[in-house]
């Protein structure tokens, strides 16, 4: 099976990015990872092999058994916001050549499972995962008032699910490619309720849209005629037991965090920060040998110390 894989950064995410392809390079893929960004391409772009490039704008490196496509981006919507366009236009792009799927990461999660997993997950349905906070019922308040709202816009509604899912990850198969035109409708018609789709979380969770992509997704998924898949909370490293990803939420990032500091503040490393430190060494080298020892050597005394603190 042929899929395509596709992820969004700026900044500093591109700590994230290289140890989303070290993970997949560890899951078994063997394909074509796509990167949008915007300003400057990683900081560790010089240890990737360049290949022809396609077209202006897009560079091609050759990455361990993956072939990385980035491509600069210079739409004025949050990254956020910008998922189901850039899958859309990639699975477009791909038409005729074998894709089978598409899949979307985000740049702060890393693979713990067997890709074939994945690649099976999404063979005819949508691969969700549920959210940290995924119980959301077809009465729960959020549900109604998107209802309300887009029901005033002309959608059909047909609310029965009772999980929220979380907007980092999502697989798609070419028998699905509409489900993505559903998802930039939505968002396209609660962007003005927002401010416009620049923005990620304007408002409080007391209104009805708090964090754009993912109450978009959540709210094409109460109108779909399309088969989906959702995973629990552990597939994300949300709840214990989990297998298939590891997502950091939130903020400091596992790149950026305080580990001793924090641990001392009563919040011991995550799941996903020490997931992340297994996966900057190969192929690509994230940092340089005496600071990723440093940062190891930080995570474990993090976890020793929230042994002993905790908040309460």
């Amino acid at each position: 099976m042929s899929s395509i894989i596709c992820t969004l950064y700026e900044k500093r995410y591109d700590r994230g990015v290289g140890a989303l392809i070290n993970s997949l390079v560890a899951a078994g893929f063997t394909g074509t990872v796509h990167v949008g960004y915007r300003g400057a391409l990683p900081y560790w772009i010089g240890q990737c092999a360049p290949l022809p490039a396609a077209a202006p704008g897009v560079s091609t490196y050759r990455v361990g058994p993956l072939t990385v496509v980035f491509t600069a981006l210079a739409t004025a919507n949050h990254f956020a916001n910008y998922k189901p366009q850039f899958m859309a236009q990639l699975l477009d792009a791909a038409a005729g050549t074998g894709v089978e799927r598409i899949f979307y990461f985000d740049p702060d999660i890393v693979l713990k499972g067997e890709w074939t997993f994945f690649e099976e997950w999404a063979r005819d349905h949508v691969a969700l995962c549920a959210d940290v906070n995924a119980e959301c019922g077809a009465h729960h308040p959020l549900r109604l008032a998107w209802r309300r709202y887009f029901g005033a816009h002309g959608m059909t509604w047909n609310a029965t699910l009772a999980v929220y899912v979380n907007s980092g990850f999502l697989g798609v198969p070419v028998a699905c490619r509409p489900f993505l035109d559903e998802w930039m409708r939505v968002q396209e018609l609660m962007g003005p309720a927002m401010g416009g789709l620049g923005n990620f979380i304007p408002k409080t969770r007391t209104f009805l849209f708090h964090q754009g992509d993912q109450d978009a997704l959540n709210a094409t998924m109460d109108q779909t005629r399309f088969p989906l898949s959702i995973a629990g909370q552990d597939a994300m490293d949300f709840a214990p037991g989990g297998y298939l990803m590891s997502h950091a939420q939130g903020r400091p990032k596992p790149w950026d965090k305080p580990f001793i500091r924090h641990a001392l503040g009563g919040q011991p490393p995550t799941a996903a920060d020490k997931q992340y430190w297994r996966h900057v060494v190969a192929p690509l080298a994230l940092y340089s040998a005496p600071a990723c020892r440093w940062r190891r050597f930080c995570l474990s005394v993090g976890g020793l110390l929230g042994r002993f603190y905790r908040r309460a």
